[in-house]
């Protein structure tokens, strides 16, 4: 086995320990120092890669610096706190000169000791300030004042998409139909085909990153983890970058250099299967064992029986779907065309692949299962 091949199955086997029991696995199972040392490293990226409110924050600040010691921060007026993690924390905001409500995120003095973080943080607020879409979370401003690095967007009221599911799922919110599934992600592919028009990928695609407002209308945010692919990229070949339900096959093999903006169509539509079934479609209980079947299982038919499917709406997520990024739509602005189709109750572009080709397909997976 090459180095990246068992450097990827320790990671993975890690992945799923409690965090205390890890260095005790690799001591024990690295083949030498050195492949040791980079799988603590690949697992202290991948902690600093989750959302930035994912990790609880009690231990991130002594009690008495819970309070942020100032009232006011690069202009903005702090209002409430509206949210915070490991990393740090987000405040309801005004903008003083203008008037407007801002989600000002705000760094831990105590994360600007990570380099890494601190520079995907300025990667984040550079990337987004630059897109112009109305479905993309766009910074307004960032710096740093008082010692305290922030960014500001605008200020969704609502909640987020993961939320809008488990309330769905759970009977707490009526299903949405499919035809209303399409409306609600057509936009976001849009602005993803805007992204990738500006040459950013945004790597992260998952249901906690899309924001709903009280009118319904969805937004994409959070571009910590995304690739510009006219500058130098945050990641090297053996890094795990992403959210593993809902990352891209190519994702999962741990090769940036084949990640373009077709693994963003997959990481959407996955999202889309979430939205339609309630559940996602590459389900088990290790990490390991998911990235396997995102790799190599097709998930499990979206039946038009069982669930308020349109016609194309199914074809739409089996392309998106596709194992193979050849496969699947070759642009986020084919994917949207399609879904707003769908939305307005007319015929898709796409069409599902005939007998020969599925076959075809069927015999390619089989040949290198075996290999």
């Amino acid at each position: 086995m090459s180095d990246h091949g068992a450097i990827r199955e320790l990671f993975l086997r890690a992945l799923d320990l409690p965090e205390h029991d890890r260095e005790g696995f690799l001591r024990r199972h690295a083949e030498s120092e050195e492949i040791r040392r980079r799988i603590v490293t690949l697992l202290a990226h991948h902690r600093e890669s989750s959302r930035f409110l994912e990790t609880p924050a009690a231990a991130a600040l002594p009690p008495a610096a819970g309070h942020l010691p100032f009232e006011e921060l690069g202009g903005f007026r702090l209002l409430r706190e509206i949210g915070r993690g490991g990393a740090g924390i987000v405040y309801l905001a005004e903008n003083e000169s203008l008037g407007e409500l801002s989600a000002l995120k705000i760094l831990f003095p105590t994360s600007t000791r990570s380099e890494r973080l601190l520079k995907r943080f300025h990667h984040e607020a550079k990337i987004a300030s630059r897109l112009d879409h109305p479905a993309l979370l766009r910074v307004q401003s960032y710096g740093s004042e008082h010692g305290y690095h922030y960014l500001a967007s605008r200020f969704i009221a609502g909640h987020d998409l993961a939320k809008d599911i488990a309330l769905r799922r759970e009977g707490d919110l009526p299903p949405r139909s499919g035809r209303d599934c399409a409306a609600l992600v057509a936009p976001l592919a849009d602005g993803l085909s805007h992204a990738h028009d500006n040459h950013v990928i945004h790597r992260d695609v998952k249901p906690s990153n899309i924001l709903i407002d009280e009118s319904g209308v969805a937004y994409l945010g959070d571009f910590g983890l995304a690739a510009d692919q006219h500058r130098e990229v945050l990641t090297r070949t053996g890094e795990l970058m992403g959210t593993i339900h809902y990352m891209s096959p190519e994702q999962a093999r741990m090769r940036p250099k084949d990640i373009d903006r077709r693994t963003d169509i997959f990481s959407l539509g996955v999202v889309l299967y979430e939205m339609i079934s309630g559940h996602r479609p590459f389900e088990a209980t290790t990490a390991t064992e998911v990235l396997r079947r995102i790799e190599k299982d097709s998930p499990k038919a979206l039946s038009p029986s069982k669930y308020d499917i349109p016609p194309g709406l199914e074809v739409i997520c089996a392309k998106c779907l596709e194992k193979d990024p050849q496969h699947r739509y070759a642009t986020a602005a084919e994917l949207a065309a399609d879904l707003d189709l769908v939305a307005r109750a007319q015929p898709i572009r796409s069409h599902a692949p005939g007998w020969i080709e599925r076959t075809q397909r069927g015999l390619r997976r089989l040949f290198r299962r075996s290999s």
